[in-house]
């Protein structure tokens, strides 16, 4: 008889089997059994940090919660006073900001290679962010934006994607991306570039 457990708390469970007692059964010894199971909290944190409010945030948030090995904080910058190491990855909207704001947090989640994700925006501040030397730059942007939609760039292999995700992305809305110029290194690894109107660049997104 297959049984699922929900494991609703963490640690050493212990659970007691019975089966009932037959009519005239000689023995009942092996009618019940104790075992034991180790529930391990097996989930990854992650960190949603922002210059300021955004309804993008809560649209991530509901995102990444909808799987059950992830578990969400988010908040902005200023209000972050945690530990950086307990945090599997750290989203970045629109950060760093002006003020250096959310540069010390980059600055220890780099030290110790925790993953970041960055999302830029209008409250990005492009100076601080190439300073990171993450191997991408975006230089001379002034505050005008481009509506830009994603192409799959060829070159990509780091990992697999399908035929029907590289169709998807001309038929998204597009993105508003920072008019200037975008500088990446040899050892960056490109899935989108940009498609401005009608005109495919190789520009990456």
């Amino acid at each position: 008889i297959p049984v699922q457990l929900e494991a609703k708390n963490v640690g050493l469970q212990r659970y007691t089997v019975r089966v009932t007692t037959l009519e005239n059964e000689i023995s009942t010894v092996n009618n019940t059994q104790d075992i034991f199971i180790d529930v391990l909290d097996s989930r990854q944190k992650i960190l949603i940090l922002s210059a300021a409010p955004h309804p993008d945030i809560a649209a991530l948030r509901a995102s990444i919660q909808s799987n059950q090995n992830y578990e969400v904080e988010a908040m902005t910058a200023e209000e972050f006073k945690g530990q950086v190491a307990d945090y599997s990855l750290i989203v970045l909207h629109q950060l760093p900001s002006k003020n250096n704001l959310g540069l010390d947090v980059i600055e220890a989640a780099m030290a110790i290679k925790t993953p970041l994700f960055f999302i830029s925006g209008a409250q990005t501040d492009f100076q601080s962010f190439n300073k990171l030397k993450l191997g991408y730059e975006v230089l001379n942007a002034r505050g005008n934006v481009n509506d830009v939609k994603g192409r799959f760039a060829q070159g990509f292999s780091l990992f697999q994607v399908e035929d029907e995700e590289k169709n998807m992305f001309p038929s998204l809305p597009p993105l508003q991306v920072p008019f200037g110029e975008f500088n990446s290194s040899p050892g960056i690894s490109t899935l989108l570039n940009q498609s401005i109107g009608t005109i495919a660049t190789e520009i990456p997104l």
